[in-house]
């Protein structure tokens, strides 16, 4: 930008001020959290690393490197599992650090420090096991069939079948790659699947839970809305941020069984009775859209509309 001024002698001064505006993306960044093994962890063998990942634009790649080395890929992306071989490290403090990228190219990484212990005898690899379909928190209709599969690995061993279940019961079993069953559900409600894995030497692997919703017809007299916190709102973390929500359900002639409050799509906590509320806690900065789903004794879903609210 040039700006000119014209002084008493007619003479004129000018000068130029160079500047860029941005306006920042529109998109955030995925979440990625490693849940097993804990930080500060002593490992020793070939280790089995379990986590979770999400993004509301879709997942691309979720990748894992050792000491800030070369990236390898996990099985699984929202529920991912790595077979972490520590033989091939020194014993000490080493960083772990995996990586999640979202389709818009943006990412997240989560990290800590595991101790490597592999003085004496090295336990025989683990196997490991992640569910890779259906996605976290998918919907579907009463009587549809749900295709359930798993990526395992057989670690030191030979894999002798993975086990489907639904909620702790078993719903199904294969014995082959690809290791998937299909489940039908006649019932409406929301169910945590899981899958296991079993070498033939009788050696045991879990995968982290997948949220599914089985969803009957829509109740047009069920209502729910989020009355806090207001759209647009702002909090200030230190460095993170709690985020009271409450929102209110109502049904004419009809009873309310739960409230599942979400962010960015991702369930964060459930309220089953009135006044429905949660506090969202330990909320790092960013922008977020809240929204709230009821649930009636029928199985019939409403969704409220979206709030947005920012942590800075």
């Amino acid at each position: 930008m040039q700006q000119r001024q014209l002084g008493r002698s007619g003479l004129t001064v000018s000068a130029t001020v160079n500047f860029t505006v941005s306006n920042g993306s529109t998109s955030q960044p995925p979440a990625v959290a490693i849940v097993q093994p804990a930080t500060g962890a002593t490992v020793s063998g070939i280790i089995s690393v379990l986590g979770t990942a999400a993004d509301a634009s879709g997942l691309k790649t979720v990748m894992v490197a050792m000491d800030a080395g070369a990236p390898v890929a996990v099985n699984g992306l929202q529920t991912w599992s790595y077979a972490l071989d520590t033989t091939t490290l020194s014993n000490g403090s080493h960083t772990l650090a995996v990586t999640a990228t979202n389709q818009a190219g943006l990412s997240a990484t989560a990290s800590q420090t595991l101790v490597v212990n592999n003085a004496g005898s090295v336990p025989p690899p683990a196997p490991t096991v992640s569910l890779v379909s259906p996605f976290n928190n998918a919907s579907f209709a009463p009587g549809t069939p749900i295709t359930i599969s798993a990526s395992a690995s057989p670690g030191a061993g030979t894999i002798a079948r993975v086990d489907f279940f639904r909620d702790g019961v078993l719903i199904g079993t294969a014995v082959n790659s690809p290791y998937s069953i299909s489940w039908t559900s006649q019932v409406a409600g929301i169910f945590s699947l899981t899958a296991r894995v079993t070498t033939l030497a009788g050696v045991t692997a879990t995968s982290l839970p997948v949220s599914v919703q089985v969803t009957a017809a829509s109740n047009p007299l069920l209502i729910v809305q989020i009355t806090r916190p207001s759209d647009n709102s702002g909090y200030r973390g230190f460095p993170t941020a709690s985020i009271p929500i409450q929102a209110v359900a109502t049904e004419p002639g009809g009873q309310i069984v739960k409230v599942v409050f979400s962010a960015n799509g991702t369930p964060i906590g459930e309220s089953t009775a009135a006044p429905f509320e949660f506090v969202w806690s330990g909320v790092s900065p960013g922008t977020y859209t809240l929204t709230a789903t009821a649930i009636d004794a029928a199985g019939a879903t409403a969704a409220s509309a979206p709030v947005s609210v920012t942590v800075f």
